[in-house]
């Protein structure tokens, strides 16, 4: 059988961001008590997000230099 795989954005599902001020996000601790229980259930857990894409036009190149 193989592992279901489950995807979470970020912002306003992981954490609570208010007009992309990332520094004052907050956890939102319902959730994350749901997806490590879905982890140790046995599904493979992927985070996306789209930060920093807006602000530069969704140039990648500028989105990870400036956001990893």
């Amino acid at each position: 059988m193989s592992k279901k795989i489950i995807c979470f954005d970020i912002d306003n599902v992981i954490c609570k961001t208010i007009e992309s001020k990332y520094s004052k996000s907050k956890p939102q601790k319902n959730v994350i008590k749901l997806i490590n229980r879905l982890y140790d259930e046995g599904y493979y857990i992927k985070i996306l997000t789209a930060r920093y894409s807006g602000r530069f036009n969704d140039d990648f190149k500028k989105v990870k230099s400036h956001g990893y």
